[in-house]
């Protein structure tokens, strides 16, 4: 704002021949702004009409002159209309010295506009005088005028652009004519210079001819050395399959032809009696039946239900011999053969579609291998790409490994949104399994299998079904509308308790109110009553001594005559209080005689604050980005702008987690590390442990728990330490724990996401792992190894070189080196940074570049505080100097700290969520599924040995149906008993028992109809 006033201030000075000062036109009144702002606009629009005093006019007449000259020059306010009105009319600073900023900021342009105004805005005459003839030829000839400037405007303006245009030309014309000479001149000096060395150019041409020839030849002797190898490769397949041909030609004899023959012309033979007659009689069949279905006449509707009529009399005779014969006890002695003759012509037609199938499809894999064998002749015939056809073969292969790159880039978000779907599909799968429990725990309506159920009297068990649920439909409805008017009766009580408990408590807590200030009343005026009685205590002492001094003064007065006494220490006192007074009214009188120069100080002081204050208002602004610009009078500010800090206000609120696992040999410095890292002492209670006792030492997982604040956002930090790895003598096994314990947590978590309650879920899943490397050896060492083959695809592993102060800068760059050759030779991927995005600024983009320049982190860990140069820092003393912990030049760990907690903290945990836990959850919901699998197989083995060694063989198509439909039965009252237990909660339990009872029912004749069958 300041500077804006000193821009209004040096434009205005410039423009009117004023002599303002900064101060001094911050304290002008609103009627001084107002002629300033008069006078510019008089001034920029170039009028020729003399100063207007705002003082001779009226408010409303300046308002309207002063918004009509805006609104010609086309000024948009920053506020709503009616108040810049109103700021206009009062004179409001801020107002005015808005306007005069965007005039004298955009002077050409209202100079021009204003100019334009004059000649372009048309005088607005009523029509009641236009319809005088004259008035109205005038009018049309002002119009007309108009036009013509219009037009002679453009082409003036026009003609000013062609000739700044030239003018430019003729500049760019002189300088190319200069440069010109300077290049004439340079290419003289060049030639000069360049005439004694002309025959080292005619060397080096021949030099570079003879290279040229030498590479084509090599080029050539290549391209021979490939094509014979390729000729080679040829003639020694070409013998292979001679060699096959005759080995398959000495095998060949005439009898094995003769007998291949045979079967074939059987097998033919089998083909055309059996398949081919059956399928020409179903031919013929067909045929048959169209010709009858083309020779028949036009059916009317009443030959139609005759026909229906008929149909049904058949079907019901048919259904009459499937029930006799049900019903008939004697037992056919050749039926067994007919079902195994029939069996036998069936099997008997599998094999013969499965020999005509597998006889295509040998047919069809000739014609593959055929065209396989063509293609490789035209792929040997081809020679290797040359020249240009390599680069045009190079091109192509960069192009291919964009859209590699682009689709993997798909790709990737197609598995994180396939991720996001398979852990719905879990949660689902979860609440599905708690239904079905729901549902086995229910033992109402269940029904078993009869003992006395078999296929003859399945047609009377259904009917009994039947009517066993129309029984409990009946039963159920007049419990609906029980609980229908239980339910209206709940909810009329539920509504008038809540109004007698909002009475109640607004009546306990009116009179818990009025109490409380009863009692704070009380208990100030019982303070005041102490403070008075005090007071009035210390007046009585004072008064008691008064008198006890007074009583010896005058017992005093007939002794000694020279004392003083009270009258005169009293008096004494009078005479001090009076030259205070005379001091006072002296002090009072020079202040009123610069009370106007102080006032005057103090308005310019005042004037000053609200300028700074405004500052204050203006940075406010600009760091919230809350800015409103005004446009048809709408504001078009919503809101959403705050959702980042809604969402960081609800962060900081809920606080964060974040779990690091330390994984290294003892020795290494991983306490010492960690309490660098965080300023703090974790491992008070540590105990090393001896050669004794670390020959068959286990790993073990110690976890230590600490909430950190810093600036108000809270850390719950867990670090889970393996103390013992790596120190036995047999190293077998050490990381069988972590894994362990990391599987543990993955577990917990997915065990805890698939309940019901997910709202306060705990994440104890290990987001990054530490892995200590020392700093002696030549790299990984085959342990180190092992142990992040294991590791890498269930955490984020992060490596780091322990004790980096023993290795010189040098050493430490061999390491680095070696370790991430290891790395890259086993493929093992440890922790990836993220790309930076194109908008991260470009400090940003340096820090990332340097920490992944950095990996493996070097780093030395020290909780000792030394001085060096007059400053306290954290490191080691050596006896050659001291190691400073936060010294880039010394190790990595401003850089790992930076990584581990500043910048990709977050990015830790998202790779965690998205990539580690999602396989580990991919892998649970598999198990599950073949759990389920492996469940379901084990039931039907068991329903087969239970139902006795001739299970497949004594079954048939109908029982099997039967059993199908038996279980779809009790399924659906499971369903309905379900539905029972649940009426008082649901609204709808009527119309869902009602579609299951309609399911069932659907059921019961589905079976009937097989079992008729």
């Amino acid at each position: 704002m300041s500077e804006n006033i000193k821009f209004i201030v040096t434009e205005v000075n410039q423009l009117l021949d004023k002599n303002y000062n900064l101060i001094g036109f911050s304290a002008l009144n609103p009627e001084d702004l107002l002629q300033i702002l008069s006078d510019v606009l008089i001034k920029i629009q170039q009028q020729d009409a003399p100063k207007i005093d705002i003082k001779t006019e009226t408010p409303e007449q300046s308002s309207v002159r002063i918004l009509s000259a805006l609104r010609i020059l086309k000024y948009q306010p920053n506020s709503d209309p009616a108040t810049f009105r109103q700021g206009v009319v009062r004179g409001d600073p801020e107002t005015i010295y808005s306007i005069l900023t965007w005039l004298l900021r955009h002077k050409d342009v209202v100079r021009q506009r204003a100019y334009l105004a004059r000649f372009l805005v048309k005088v607005e005459i009523p029509s009641d005088y236009l319809g005088d003839p004259e008035i109205s030829a005038l009018y049309e000839q002002y119009s007309n005028m108009v036009n013509q400037f219009k037009t002679v405007h453009k082409e003036r303006e026009i003609g000013k652009k062609n000739f700044e245009i030239a003018a430019e030309f003729t500049e760019d014309l002189k300088a190319m004519e200069k440069e010109k000479e300077a290049v004439l001149l340079r290419i003289e000096k060049m030639k000069t210079k360049a005439q004694p060395a002309f025959y080292l150019l005619d060397a080096a041409r021949s030099l570079r001819m003879e290279k040229d020839r030498e590479r084509d030849l090599a080029l050539q002797k290549e391209q021979e050395s490939k094509i014979m190898s390729g000729l080679q490769i040829s003639f020694q397949g070409i013998e292979r399959e001679l060699q096959t041909l005759k080995r398959s030609g000495e095998e060949i004899t005439p009898q094995a032809l003769i007998q291949h023959l045979t079967d074939e012309v059987t097998v033919q033979t089998a083909i055309m009696k059996e398949k081919l007659t059956h399928e020409i009689e179903m031919k013929k069949k067909r045929i048959a039946a169209l010709n009858s279905v083309r020779g028949y006449s036009y059916l009317g509707p009443d030959q139609i239900t005759i026909l229906r009529n008929k149909l049904d009399i058949i079907t019901k005779e048919i259904q009459g011999l499937v029930e006799s014969k049900i019903a008939k006890t004697d037992n056919d002695k050749m039926e067994p053969f007919r079902q195994q003759a029939t069996t036998i012509s069936n099997m008997k037609r599998n094999v013969l579609e499965r020999l005509e199938n597998t006889n295509d499809r040998l047919k069809e894999l000739q014609t593959k291998l055929d065209e396989k064998r063509e293609q490789s002749k035209m792929f040997m015939d081809d020679t290797a790409p040359k020249g240009e056809e390599l680069k045009k073969y190079v091109s192509h292969l960069k192009i291919k490994s964009i859209s590699y790159k682009r689709y993997r880039a798909e790709l990737t978000a197609l598995k994180a949104e396939n991720g996001v779907l398979q852990r719905t599909a879990v949660i689902l799968k979860a609440q599905a399994a708690q239904i079905d429990q729901g549902n086995k725990n229910l033992d109402l309506g269940k029904q078993s299998i009869p003992e006395s159920y078999t296929p003859a009297n399945a047609f009377s068990t259904n009917v009994q079904l039947s009517r066993m649920i129309s029984a409990l439909r009946v039963k159920i409805e007049p419990l609906l509308h029980e609980a229908q008017t239980l339910r209206q009766n709940a909810r009329d009580l539920e509504d008038r308790y809540k109004k007698v408990s909002k009475a109640r408590s607004s009546l306990v807590s009116n009179g818990s109110g009025n109490l409380l200030f009863e009692i704070n009343q009380l208990k100030e005026k019982i303070a005041k009553n102490k403070e008075e009685t005090e007071k009035l205590k210390e007046t009585l002492l004072k008064i008691e001594n008064m008198e006890q001094r007074i009583r010896e003064e005058m017992n005093a007065q007939s002794s000694s005559d020279n004392s003083r006494g009270i009258k005169d220490e009293f008096n004494d006192s009078i005479a001090v209080e009076e030259e205070i007074m005379k001091n006072l009214t002296l002090q009072k009188e020079t202040m009123e005689k610069d009370a106007a120069k102080n006032e005057k100080q103090t308005q310019q002081w005042n004037q000053i604050t609200a300028i700074f204050t405004c500052k204050i208002k203006c940075a406010e602004e600009i760091v919230h980005n809350i800015s409103s610009t005004f446009s048809t009078g709408v504001m078009d500010y919503i809101g959403f702008a705050t959702l980042p800090e809604q969402v960081h206000r609800k962060s900081v609120k809920r606080g964060f987690e974040f779990t690091l696992m330390v994984l290294g040999e003892t020795g290494l410095g991983k306490s010492t590390l960690i309490n660098s890292l965080f300023l703090g002492d974790l491992y008070q209670d540590r105990r090393i442990p001896d050669a004794a006792e670390r020959i068959d030492k286990t790993t073990m997982i110690e976890k230590k728990t600490m909430d950190i604040e810093e600036r108000g956002v809270r850390l719950r930090l867990t670090i889970v330490d393996t103390p013992g790895f790596g120190d036995a003598v047999n190293c077998e096994d050490t990381w069988k724990p972590c894994l362990a314990y990391i599987d543990e947590q993955f577990r917990q978590y997915f065990t805890d996401e698939s309940g019901l309650n997910r709202k306060n879920i705990q994440d104890n899943r290990v987001h990054c792992c530490l892995y200590f490397i020392p700093p002696y050896g030549h790299g990984l060492r085959q342990l180190d190894i092992e142990v992040l083959r294991r590791l890498h695809r269930k955490v984020n592993v992060v490596p780091v070189i322990a004790k980096a102060d023993t290795l010189t800068t040098q050493e430490v760059k061999k390491l680095k080196e070696r370790i991430l050759a290891d790395i890259e030779e086993h493929e093992i991927q440890i922790y990836q940074f993220p790309d930076c995005d194109s908008d991260e600024d470009e400090e940003f983009k340096q820090q990332d570049k340097e920490l992944k320049a950095c990996i493996p982190f070097a780093v030395v860990g020290s909780s000792t505080v030394l001085e060096v140069a007059g400053r306290k820092v954290h490191g080691r003393q050596y006896p050659w100097g001291v190691v400073e912990v936060e010294n880039p030049k010394h190790s990595d760990f401003v850089k790992l700290r930076t990584m581990l907690i500043s910048t990709h903290m977050q990015d830790l945990k998202d790779v965690t969520q998205d990539v580690h836990y999602e396989n580990f959850r991919a892998q649970c919901i598999s198990q599950i599924s073949q759990q389920a699998i492996r469940e379901r197989r084990y039931l039907r083995i068991k329903l087969k040995r239970d139902s006795g060694p001739h299970f497949e063989n004594s079954i048939s198509d109908t029982d099997r149906l039967l059993l199908q439909k038996d279980e779809e039965i009790r399924r659906m009252q499971d369903i309905l008993a379900q539905m029972q237990e649940k009426l008082k909660a649901t609204g709808q339990v009527g119309n869902n028992i009602g579609r299951s009872l309609n399911r069932n029912d659907e059921g019961s004749n589905i079976l009937r109809t097989f079992c008729l069958r």
